[in-house]
């Protein structure tokens, strides 16, 4: 209802003809906002209408997650990790907010940008089996594509893109002419979408303002009073470096020490191979029933991410130096991604909150680690991988069963509506939370002691209000945060309201 809110009422003004950061404010990149503008002006506007469009986006999401684990991994770790996605990353719900996953997320410019990441590496595996110009050019309009989402996510899909493609043609030994004619394509193909929405938003405002447009929610990303709000320090985790040091630390070793303990388990039993299965299962239900009895939390067990990634990418390095093998760029390019994402929880990994998009593709590649990477090493050891590998897989399965009980516990007690057709909400019941019928109360008020065509703010947050009410607000601001009075300031946030005063 609060972040959600914009994702609705921007597209939807923009419909009717408005020119986003002209008429509208807005933190992030255009590409979202316009595309969902443009489906609105086809299908009519709708919640549920974007709903569909993101289960299509998670859709193909899981194929380009299969595909490309498949190609640097295996059949299973394509399976597993792409199942992990379903239920752990695409559909849930962790806390009492319901808009951190990929069908109504908080930030369409997130999942967007997550999204175009993984096709942008996808499109890496087809240019490294046959070198073609054209997939440069591909990878380069998708990089640009993704600096219009999210600011975070184009930072990591940049530099973990530009490097991989740099270690590509280094080692396809070409001229340097060639070299530099490469990167000058992948260069120019990255600013074609961007210089076209500089085209079009000049067309509305000078060009400097066209220009500022552009590259405005970068200026968000660097302002220090946003960054010094508690809220984003917690995100981060340097609240409480006491706490949150010592636990990704513990998590580490406890990792480490059962890595060491499977080896030895599966070293033991490497001439029992008919009895390894069998005995991995029921290993993992102990493993599990310990962690239960000693009240370790699965939200914890992300932490040590941030490490592993970057111990697997020294590896990988290392591995690429003393042979180049396109799988193993691949899998860099996942690796480096994956870490440069969390650096924004670096201290505070979890897959609830921010990290249903944030922590998705280090979990993934952990997943791919040790069903892949780990167990091969167990065979080198041992001549046999079949227990260290039944039991990774178990406990993946284990792992993603409290997601979905807890995803369930909320989902099922949400069956009070607010909004009406394709707008329809379905969030608790009041008993559960009496936020529900105050909500609902307020849009039947508004909706019958208003006219139909006046115009109104609410404060803090305004956008679904007016969204499900089709009700304009005339200000720049749809929101009245903390953030943003940080960023624009008292005045310029009373300015706006005071130039375009709402009816109500």
């Amino acid at each position: 209802f609060v972040d959600y809110g914009s994702r609705v009422y921007v597209p939807w003004q923009l419909m009717q003809g408005k020119v986003l950061y002209k008429d509208i404010t807005y933190l992030n990149g255009p590409i979202s906002v316009y595309f969902h503008a443009l489906v609105f002006k086809l299908l009519g506007p709708g919640i549920l209408i974007l709903s569909g469009l993101n289960i299509l986006l998670i859709t193909v999401l899981t194929y380009l997650i299969y595909t490309i684990f498949f190609k640097i991994g295996s059949h299973l770790s394509g399976s597993v990790t792409s199942l992990t996605f379903l239920t752990v990353f695409a559909f849930p719900q962790y806390v009492v907010t319901g808009n951190y996953n990929f069908v109504s997320p908080y930030a369409n410019e997130l999942t967007h940008g997550i999204f175009l990441s993984f096709l942008a590496i996808y499109q890496l595996t087809k240019y490294l089996e046959k070198q073609r110009l054209a997939d440069i050019a591909v990878i380069g309009a998708i990089t640009g594509l993704i600096f219009l989402t999210k600011q975070e996510v184009f930072l990591a899909e940049f530099l973990s893109i530009s490097f991989c493609l740099f270690i590509a043609f280094k080692m396809e030994n070409l001229p340097q002419k060639l070299l530099v004619q490469k990167f000058a394509l992948f260069t120019g193909a990255s600013m074609v979408f961007p210089l076209l929405f500089l085209l079009y938003f000049s067309a509305h405002m000078p060009l400097s303002q066209a220009f500022l447009s552009i590259i405005t929610p970068w200026i968000y990303v660097a302002n220090e009073s946003v960054r010094e709000l508690f809220f984003y320090q917690k995100i981060l985790g340097i609240d409480d470096p006491g706490h949150n040091l010592p636990r990704m630390a513990f998590f580490t070793l406890l990792f480490l020490v059962g890595f060491a303990l499977l080896f030895f388990l599966n070293h033991l039993l490497k001439h029992k191979p008919k009895h390894a299965r069998a005995l991995a299962f029921l290993v993992s239900l102990v493993i599990a029933g310990l962690a239960f009895y000693f009240g370790l939390s699965w939200i914890e067990l992300p932490r040590p991410l941030p490490l592993f990634m970057v111990i697997l990418g020294i590896f990988l390095i290392y591995n690429l130096k003393q042979k180049f093998h396109p799988r193993n760029l691949i899998f860099l390019c996942l690796t480096l991604f994956s870490f440069l994402l969390m650096l924004k929880m670096i201290l505070n990994v979890h897959v609830y909150h921010y990290g249903f998009a944030l922590a998705l593709p280090a979990t993934l590649v952990f997943i791919k680690v040790i069903l892949d990477e780990l167990p091969e090493f167990s065979n080198k050891i041992s001549g046999s991988c079949v227990f260290f590998k039944s039991i990774c897989l178990t406990l993946v399965f284990l792992y993603c069963i409290p997601h979905i009980q807890v995803s369930y516990d909320h989902y099922r007690k949400k069956t009070f509506s607010i909004g009406k057709g394709l707008d329809t909400i379905y969030t608790y019941e009041p008993y559960y939370n009496p936020r529900s019928q105050i909500v609902r109360n307020a849009l039947e008020y508004i909706e019958g002691n208003t006219e139909s065509e006046a115009t109104f703010s609410a404060f803090p947050y305004s956008s679904m209000f007016n969204y499900l009410l089709r009700r304009e607000n005339p200000g720049k601001l749809t929101h009245y945060s903390p953030v943003e009075w940080k960023l624009f300031g008292d005045e310029l946030v009373i300015e706006s309201i005071r130039k375009n005063p709402p009816s109500y």
